[in-house]
């Protein structure tokens, strides 16, 4: 969940932008609830298209790719649907991590069959944008700077993981019954860790000049 929510929360940070370089006044709050009003509707927007999309044009248009029998142009199309929902994101100023949450709900509603093949067919691909993403990752942190800054680190870290395996405990405690409770452990233990994606938020908000490298 946390990962669907980082795609909204880059898709706000243009408007957290005007909040931070503006006076604080009823203008730049108008300013901002406009701004936020104006990305929920575009949001509303994309869903909707992408529903469309996904039941009258999207299944029809992989079905024949799928029909000509040729892999590469199966693969193909696949990327391309990919890629296109990703440009339209991004050119309505919208975080394209949530495109491709959208273009992945798209083709995931199609037929089980067709579903299959196309994951076959992008699997490495997937793996090797993965690996990419993850080395990426890797880059942004500086061994000195985890050198210099090491007791921050670990207590920050501890207060993180506890926050969040107390919050999923209580949450939990209220969804599953009581004789669950060895269920509600390993879950909170998942739930407690800190998303990668968590570094491209952080990154994106320094590139706006957000937050600062300390």
């Amino acid at each position: 969940m946390q990962d669907v929510l980082l795609g909204l929360l880059i898709a706000l940070l243009p408007s957290l932008v005007v909040a931070h370089n503006s006076d604080e006044d009823s203008s730049t709050t108008t300013a901002f609830a406009f701004l936020v009003a104006r990305l929920m509707a575009v949001l509303a927007g994309v869903m909707a298209a992408g529903l469309l999309a996904s039941r009258f044009v999207i299944g029809s248009v992989l079905a024949q790719l799928s029909a000509s029998g040729s892999r590469e142009l199966m693969t193909v199309g696949a990327v391309a649907i990919c890629f296109f929902m990703l440009l339209v994101t991004h050119t309505l100023h919208i975080s394209m991590e949530l495109g491709c949450f959208v273009v992945g709900a798209m083709v995931g509603s199609q037929r089980h069959e067709l579903v299959s093949d196309i994951k076959n067919l992008i699997h490495p691909i997937r793996d090797f944008f993965a690996v990419l993403f993850f080395a990426s990752v890797g880059m942004h942190v500086f061994p000195s700077f985890v050198a210099y800054e090491l007791t921050v680190i670990i207590w920050l870290t501890l207060a993180v993981v506890l926050i969040k395996y107390a919050l999923s405990m209580a949450v939990l405690s209220c969804l599953l019954p009581q004789k669950t409770s060895h269920v509600r452990w390993i879950v909170s233990a998942g739930l407690s860790q800190v998303s990668e994606f968590s570094f491209v938020l952080a990154s994106r908000a320094r590139r706006l000049h957000l937050i600062n490298r300390e």
